[in-house]
Order: C-alpha cells, then structure tokens, then sequence
C-alpha cells in the first residue's frame, strides 16, 4: 500500500483510520471487570458467600454479580482444578449461579435443592483459554493487508457463514477471543475480546472495552523506526491538544452562557422600561450581544486516542526487535498509556527493560518457536517464552495471524514451552490468566475464582499430555460442548 505523503509517513491515514473507528466507541457499551476473589479452601463455608467488590458504577459488568440471597443452580463436584493463578485444588468443587463462580472448595448442595450437580471426579478443570490476538474469525483480505480498520468494520468481516473456526476452538477450550489481524502496514484501530460460545456478532458476545492498536516496526533501518514513533507520538499530542480545545471550549460555552443571560435580563428590563412608549421614541438597546464561541470540529479520531491517555482503552503495540521495544516503552513513558506489547519475535535483548517497565507481551508462535512448525517434539530454540517467564514478565500465548490453524491449539503451544523450560503453572497463566490480564480482563475471565465468569475447560487427563482429551466446555455457567455428545453422534 502507497504511503502518506504526511511529514511522518502515516499519521493522516492513521487519524482517518481512527476517525472511522472510534465511531464504534459512541455505540459500544463499555464492560468492565466485575471482581474475581482470591480462590478459595476448602475451609470456606457457602452459608455466608463473600461477595465480590462491585465496580463503580460507570464500569458496570455486563454480567452482574448474583445477590447475596442467591444460592447456587449448578454444583461442579470431585475434579482437579488449576485456577490459572498458580494454585491447585484436589477433589474440589465449584458453586455456581447465575453463569459465575460463587465459591471453590468442600460443599455439597442444601438440601431439598433443585441445584444442577455435574459429577467431575477423575477430570482436571481449568479456566477457559484465553486468546489475546487472532484472525481466526476474520475472512479474505480482512485477516491483513488493509491498514486501519475499526472494530465495527472487523466484525462486519467475519464470515457469517463459516463457523466451523470458531466452534473448532471452543471445543478445544478457547473460550474468550481478542479479534485482531496483521496488516502490512502500520496499523490502528479498535479490537475487543468476545467469547467464542456466541455468534461474534451478537451483543452478549462482547467481553471488553476495546483496545487501541498500533503496529511499528516493519521496516528494519533505524530511521524508519524513528518515523514510526515520531508517527505515534504526533498523534497522541494531537489528541492532547485536541481535548485541550474542547476543554476551552466548554469553559467559553459556560462563560458565553452566563454573559447571554446576563444580557437578555438587561434587554428584557429596557423593554419593560419602554413598554409604554410609542414606538419612534423607545431607544435601541445600549448592551452588545455577547458572541457563541466556535465549537471545535468533531475529531473521533482523537477523541479515542484521549481516551487511551486517560487509561480508559489499552493500547497494544505490534513489533519485532529491541528497538522498537524501546520506542514503543518512549512513547509509555511520555503518555502512561496501558501498553501491551505484541511480537517481540527478535527482542530476547529487550527481556529486561520490558520487565522493569511491568509490561504485558502477547507471544505468537514465532517467538515461541522460532523457525519450527507446532509439534509435541521439544528442539532447540531461543526460548524467549521462558527468558520473560524467568524475568517476571506477565506472558499471554496467541494465535496471532495463524488463528485459524494455531488457536485451536493454544493448549499445545503452552505444552510445547513447558519442554522448554516453563514452569507449569506458568504456562497455563500464558493462556488462561496472563492474556486475561492484558486485556485488562482478570476479574472476568482467565481463573477460576469467585466472581469470575464460569467459564471452564475439563480435560480427562493432564491438560498438557498428549492423551489427554477436551471432555467438555462451560461458558457462563452452560456446557456449550461435550464430547460425548459429539462422539455419540459420530457413532449414529
């Protein structure tokens, strides 16, 4: 695609990208987390549930937190869990109502209860997987190529005919999606994580407030990447300057409007005055006319990039090496943005600076596994995995631009790091809690904790063996798929 003659390459482009996206921001409903606890024992008593914190009210949940009088309609009993936080829970259950999570521990149903019971002995439970980058709804020239592209236009991309995809990585425990794609060019635009158990383009599929996304980087000389920061940074002073004006405005508006008030009583007075007068002798009014201020041009555009500023829309920037690491880290520093960091294929000399910055990075395969196809067979690569595990990184696994042959194999990718040197633990966080979080999703999704979406992924074995087997999937608090069901209708 032809650049922008614009001083920086591709701010103009990005501002009209902008503009067309943060159209969708006016029509959104903006859904916060809702509050997930710390798991708990085995010790907690249902009788007296602890409530989750409720967000303020700006930040309402789009699935509200049960009352307090509510007892749970659904009992998972006698699994393994893995929470996703690093704890694990033998033989445990999991109270549900109203589709979240209202304990973890020792309980069996009240009596006389009506409750559902889903018996889960000899399985091991897990949180939905989290994915927080793919094209893996995305269709034709909309998985990349085209620069911009606001979440409106993405969701208008995704094939309506086609859901084998997404039904292929919900059976495989994906259970919550950030729809992203890679353009070849610099890219912006708004992005949101939904949940694969619904049509995409149903309203209760939506999860999250958007992100604001931004890819630098692709050329590898030096000035290049100067240009792209310059680039970004123009744009976000832009907003800044932006608002500043619409703050102008507003202060000149109340100003306006007390002034004009003033003056229409002042007016009203002389023609009280002269009410009686024959009309040749009643005398023009003495007061000048207070002048509206000018409104500035609606910018959408810019309206969205404030709203980034003031930490209402994460960012995510897409890059390759360790200089765009430190741009991209500039451009935190300079503006405070709530940065995530997507890439990082040839940044291993960068480990340390993300780490002390306390940045999340979303890892595609080709930093997982640099050069090599998905297999079970461990080779030797950089494990750059494992370099920002070890560094205290939180690390999120995506299926990036191959959504469609690697998120139904996220399990795998994280199976594949553990080989390389990943605890565990972490490498279910790297799908489960760890993109929750940079999505800025935790207290909805990613563990399995009270308050959170029951949103859970029971495997007949370890989760990272090769036996192992996707036996069925909860969204909400309903089993969206069971494979036995699917194996019995195989059989007939």
């Amino acid at each position: 695609m032809k650049r922008s003659t614009d001083p920086v390459g591709w701010s103009s482009s990005a501002a009209r990208a902008l503009q067309r996206a943060a159209a969708w921001i006016r029509a959104a409903a903006w859904i916060s987390a809702a509050g997930c606890a710390p798991v708990l024992g085995s010790e907690h008593a249902f009788a007296s549930p602890q409530e989750p914190t409720p967000p303020p009210a700006e930040q309402a949940s789009a699935a509200p937190a049960a009352p307090a009088a509510a007892r749970p309609n659904l009992f998972v009993q006698g699994a393994r869990v893995l929470t996703g936080r690093g704890e694990e829970l033998a033989d445990a259950d999991i109270a549900i109502t109203g589709g979240r999570i209202r304990g973890v521990g020792d309980f069996q149903p009240p009596a006389n209860s009506d409750a559902k019971v889903v018996d889960a002995r000899g399985l091991t439970i897990v949180p939905g997987f989290v994915d927080a980058a793919s094209d893996l709804l995305l269709e034709g020239e909309a998985r990349g190529g085209r620069s911009g592209g606001s979440e409106l236009e993405l969701a208008l991309s995704i094939d309506p005919f086609d859901d084998r995809p997404r039904l292929g990585a919900l059976a495989a425990g994906v259970t919550s999606q950030a729809l992203a794609r890679a353009a070849q060019t610099v890219e912006q635009g708004l992005s949101s994580a939904r949940k694969l158990a619904y049509p995409p383009r149903e309203a209760r599929a939506a999860l999250g407030a958007p992100a604001l996304n931004f890819r630098i980087g692709l050329g590898r000389d030096r000035a290049s990447k100067e240009r792209d920061l310059r680039g970004l940074i123009s744009l976000f002073e832009g907003a800044e300057k932006y608002h500043g004006e619409l703050e102008k405005y507003a202060k000149e508006l109340k100003e306006y409007e007390e002034k004009k008030a003033e003056y229409d009583k002042k007016v009203e007075k002389e023609r009280e005055k002269d009410k009686d007068k024959p009309e040749a002798e009643k005398t023009a009014s003495k007061e000048k006319e207070p002048k509206k201020p000018r409104e500035p041009k609606e910018d959408l555009g810019k309206a969205a990039l404030f709203r980034a500023l003031q930490g209402e829309l994460p960012v995510v920037i897409q890059l390759e090496d360790e200089l765009d690491v430190e741009n991209a880290l500039e451009l935190r520093r300079k503006f405070g943005l709530k940065l995530s960091l997507r890439g990082l294929s040839r940044a291993r000399a960068a480990v340390d600076a993300v780490a002390k910055a306390g940045v999340p990075v979303l890892l595609e395969v080709d930093a997982i596994l640099p050069g090599k196809e998905l297999t079970r067979t461990p080779t030797v690569a950089r494990d750059l995995a494992k370099a920002f595990v070890d560094a205290g990184v939180e690390v999120a696994f995506v299926s990036g631009s191959r959504g469609r042959e690697l998120a139904p194999h996220l399990v795998d990718l994280a199976a594949e790091s553990v080989s390389r040197g990943v605890s565990r633990s972490a490498a279910l966080r790297a799908i489960t809690y760890g993109p929750a979080r940079a999505l800025g999703l935790e207290r909805r999704v990613g563990s399995i904790a009270e308050g959170c979406d029951a949103d859970l992924v029971a495997f007949d074995g370890d989760p990272f063996s090769s036996a192992a087997r996707v036996r069925w999937v909860m969204v909400d608090g309903e089993i969206v798929y069971a494979a036995d069901r699917m194996e019995g209708s195989a059989q007939r």
